[in-house]
């Protein structure tokens, strides 16, 4: 506290030594005077300018403390570590760090003298906090986004009681999950929306599994993100959710030949100023994903675009990819959240494909099968002999 307020630019601060002078004068003289009643005098008044300067400046720094914003509870290092997110990332960590720090404080505990044992099992306990007042997944969002928060700005910390509470609240209330795209509806679902007109939406699907892409990444591209080589399509990403300028490489033969393809047909459609490789909404990419689900016979199950990217890692690992592989394609920074989001997909696509007939699977193989054929339906015979 002392040493806060003495940062402070405390205004009139030259009345407030002048005052605080004179109070000071006062006393003195009142101990060297003669006459009683006047000593008495001047004893009280000099007091009550030493005390109401001291009060004053006492009100003035703790206004000054309760105005700080939600980045002052995180130091200059979590600042600076939060800066590498998204705004909209940075600002919710920001902002559930600052909650949690003001609760304790009016609690009489002092989170910056806390060390990492101590703030696991605050965390912890607000963990359950959370769990009590919900009893079910609705508040699970809520308290990973302020254990993550605090991984987050504190690097060397582990707060494993506080992953435990989350991983036993994930085991007694299983949070929704995206269900996994199996290869052969994903090239299948792309093939259907070529034939009905959606290339931009098929795009999207295609770069989304093919590449690991969530679907804002996707949507986000420019023209000039999308290099193609002789070989191979490079997707530079730009700002990613991790905050880091990254690129990915498709080096499989089909799916460069297949974006060609749409390159060539996008660059027809684009208007004036339009610079957007795909272009298209996610509200309209979201509705054609499960026109097409439902039109290839699985509209019973509720998809969405993040179903592609966890296909695309659990087709990679069952090619025999390395785990380590997986996770630098699809941009991952923690062992742990990779490996739970391979599992996941294995058990998903293993339980689809016993649920759905053998005929529904061997029609959708047909129609995936079609790659880059597809695009003779749509392309003229030049724009085809360009591609090769």
């Amino acid at each position: 506290m002392e040493r806060t307020l003495q940062s402070l630019p405390l205004p009139g601060n030259d009345a407030l030594a002048e005052k605080l002078v004179l109070g000071l004068g006062l006393v003195l003289t009142a101990s060297l005077s003669r006459r009683r009643w006047r000593a008495i005098l001047l004893l009280f008044v000099g007091l009550w300018a030493c005390t109401s300067t001291s009060a004053f400046a006492m009100d003035l720094g703790e206004s000054k403390l309760q105005e700080a914003s939600p980045a002052d509870h995180l130091g200059r290092i979590g600042s600076f570590l939060l800066g590498s997110l998204q705004p909209t990332s940075a600002a919710r960590y920001q902002q559930v760090v600052s909650d949690f720090n003001n609760e304790l404080a009016a609690q009489g505990v002092a989170i910056d003298d806390a060390d990492e044992a101590e703030l696991d099992m605050l965390l912890a306990e607000r963990v359950l906090d959370y769990f009590d007042v919900y009893q079910s997944k609705q508040g699970l969002g809520s308290a990973s986004t302020l254990v993550a928060a605090f991984s987050k700005v504190h690097p060397r910390h582990s707060y494993k009681t506080a992953w435990k509470c989350l991983d036993a609240w994930r085991v007694r209330c299983p949070p929704d999950q995206a269900l996994t795209v199996p290869a052969e509806l994903a090239f299948g679902m792309v093939s259907w929306l070529v034939l009905h007109g959606r290339m931009q939406v098929a795009a999207c699907v295609l770069l989304c599994f093919t590449g690991l892409l969530r679907a804002s990444e996707a949507l986000r591209l420019d023209f000039n993100h999308v290099i193609f080589g002789k070989d191979c399509v490079i997707l530079v990403l730009g700002r990613t959710k991790r905050g880091l300028e990254q690129k990915v490489v498709l080096t499989n033969v089909g799916v460069a030949k297949w974006l060609r393809c749409f390159a060539l047909w996008r660059a027809k459609q684009l208007r004036k100023g339009e610079v957007k490789f795909i272009g298209t909404s996610y509200s309209v990419l979201v509705r054609w994903i499960r026109k097409a689900a439902s039109a290839l016979g699985f509209g019973h199950l509720h998809w969405t675009s993040h179903g592609f990217r966890r296909g695309g890692a659990t087709e990679l690992l069952r090619a025999g990819w390395p785990m380590q592989d997986i996770m630098q394609f699809g941009r991952w920074l923690a062992v742990r959240s990779c490996r739970e989001y391979l599992r996941r997909g294995e058990v998903s696509i293993t339980r689809l494909r016993h649920d759905v007939t053998s005929d529904t699977w061997a029609k959708l193989q047909q129609l995936a099968a079609f790659g880059p054929l597809v695009w003779d339906t749509v392309l003229p015979l030049e724009d085809l002999n360009v591609v090769g």
